[in-house]
């Protein structure tokens, strides 16, 4: 592994003169909450924004991913059942 300064990394890596993710690790998945609104706070903070719903910034958790992958996943199976259908139908009057 090699640690190199975050604004470094964005500068040189993603050619970026800001930093766009950050990405936290916590202890324990009953933390997971904590963490999130503590960063959540902190970011709050940092940024002087007093309400919440005004934020420049999105904190997202391993649930929050998995609960979107999940239901992309439930789209998909239904539009491939939706064509599969429509295709069987059109096959069905071609005969």
């Amino acid at each position: 592994m090699i640690y190199i300064p975050a604004q470094t990394a964005e500068r040189f890596l993603a050619g970026n003169s800001y930093l766009s993710t950050i990405d936290v690790q916590a202890n324990s998945a009953g933390n997971m909450t904590q963490v999130e609104n503590d960063i959540t706070t902190l970011l709050l903070t940092r940024h002087n924004i007093s309400d919440a719903t005004l934020a420049d910034f999105s904190v997202l958790n391993q649930a929050d991913i998995l609960a979107s992958a999940s239901s992309i996943g439930t789209t998909l199976t239904y539009l491939l059942g939706a064509i599969a259908g429509i295709s069987l139908l059109v096959g069905g009057i071609a005969l």
